[in-house]
């Protein structure tokens, strides 16, 4: 900026010898000798890094790295009347929470007096600790009469976490050191958008305000919190088979396998016609192992956490494989049907057979019914082909039905019903992972009244 103030330079250059002393009052040398220890007195100075062998090298000093300083300034925040009309408050939000390094930032304040904040930050970790510093700033700059502040925060890829924070008066306290994490918990609502970035404990450097940039990377799928989400994942499955119409689901699924069993000993006989042929072994290993390589994939894209969408079908697929075998395994136990290579034709059963599930038993194998083998391959493979429009992914299942009836492991109408259980299994919980987490309606107890809060 002007002003009227005014720059004197004096410059007197050396007219004799450069390295002469210069005429001062006092030495430098003769005032710090007397404090020097003289054991170090005349020690030479250490050679550079560069020069030295690795092993003599020092450590070279380097202040430690700070990252931004959480928003602590007290400013006049505005009333809801005075927010949407006037975009400088909306707008003094953003610089605040760009002077933290936040990124991609977008703001709304909705009738129902809540502001929503969606940003990303790739220099503040953990994600509570990111989300602290935001809710902070959102708290100090939002309209008076808010109500309530959601933070999304996410990455390059896509949103991350959402925190939902439904009480602000007990948030400013937290934030001030008047209650506890244990106090301010139920009144926040976590969802994690994508699974790798779970943390132990979601709140639990939301309070942090130290200015040390932290570095290191995410928690990537802690002990407890897939635990968490597969029971939650579960139970919204469950939820949804009630709106299943299982009267013509049970009716179309048993048409559909009494009328492949019309192709049960034609195609076991084709089996046995090519048992030594060279393809019809390759085909088998290749389909007998898909199932546990469909396994092994979905775990890899669910432990990846570069694109959520693909985690969360993982997590589906994975899921829905761990449902279809224990649901296999108790049909095979109900049903107990003899497999082809018992020679007992496919009309033979022995239902609750204690040998079904031994594999110590001797004699007949009576856990034909359905084939877990395809039930297994169809249920991983049908979120990922509803998820992104690939129906090719059912012919490759396809090719474990195909392997199991020409290696005479099961009958067609185990592997159609294996089909059918898979498909439905897999659908059911891409449906439910894709379904939004709905939080549970809450009541707040406040000095004006009783307060309802609901998110649909």
């Amino acid at each position: 900026k002007s002003s009227n103030g005014s720059i004197f330079v004096l410059w007197r250059p050396l007219t004799r010898d450069g390295g002469a002393k210069l005429s001062r009052s006092v030495q430098l040398y003769d005032l710090t000798s007397a404090r020097t220890d003289p054991a170090k007195k005349f020690q030479p100075t250490l050679p550079p890094n560069e020069t030295v062998i690795p092993s003599d090298r020092r450590e070279p000093w380097a202040p430690p790295p700070t990252g931004p300083a959480a928003y602590s300034r007290v400013t006049p925040t505005p009333a809801s009347e005075q927010w949407s009309p006037n975009g400088s408050y909306e707008q003094r939000l953003v610089e605040a929470l760009y002077a933290q390094e936040f990124r991609n930032i977008q703001i709304a304040y909705d009738d129902s007096h809540r502001l929503t904040v969606t940003i990303t930050n790739d220099r503040i970790h953990p994600l509570s600790r990111a989300v602290g510093r935001a809710a902070r700033t959102a708290l100090r700059l939002a309209p008076l009469d808010a109500r309530g502040i959601r933070i999304t925060l996410g990455d390059f890829t896509g949103p991350s976490v959402t925190y939902d924070f439904f009480d602000l008066t007990r948030l400013n306290r937290y934030f001030d050191g008047a209650i506890t994490q244990s106090d301010l918990a139920p009144y926040v609502a976590v969802d994690y958008v994508n699974p790798s970035v779970l943390e132990m404990n979601s709140l639990a450097e939301l309070d942090d305000l130290q200015l040390v940039a932290i570095n290191t990377l995410p928690v990537i799928l802690p002990d407890s919190h897939p635990v968490d989400r597969v029971m939650t994942d579960i139970r919204d499955a469950a939820r949804a088979t009630k709106s299943i119409d299982w009267l013509s689901a049970g009716v179309i699924g048993t048409g559909l396998v009494l009328a492949s069993s019309l192709f049960d000993r034609r195609a076991d006989q084709f089996a046995k016609d090519h048992v030594a042929s060279r393809w019809v072994k390759a085909g088998s290993n290749i389909g007998n192992a898909l199932p546990l390589l469909a396994i092994a994939g979905a775990g890899l894209a669910a432990l990846d956490g570069g694109d959520p969408a693909r985690s969360r079908t993982a997590y589906a697929g994975l899921e829905a494989g761990g449902a279809s075998v224990l649901v296999a395994a108790g049909l095979k136990y109900v049903v107990g049907r003899a497999r082809p290579e018992n020679e007992l034709g496919n009309k033979s059963f022995k239902p609750f057979s204690s040998s079904n599930l031994n594999p110590f038993s001797t004699g007949a194998s009576y856990d034909s019914f359905p084939s877990i083998h395809t039930i297994v391959a169809w249920s991983v493979a049908t979120p990922f082909a509803m998820e992104y429009d690939a129906p090719w992914l059912y012919g490759l299942a396809g090719i474990t039905n195909l392997a199991r009836v020409g290696s005479r492991q099961h009958w067609v109408s185990d592997t159609v019903a294996g089909s059918l259980l898979g498909y439905g299994i897999g659908r059911l919980f891409w449906e439910s992972s894709r379904s939004p987490n709905n939080a549970e309606p809450r009541v707040f107890l406040e000095r004006s009244g009783v307060r309802l809060s609901w998110d649909y």
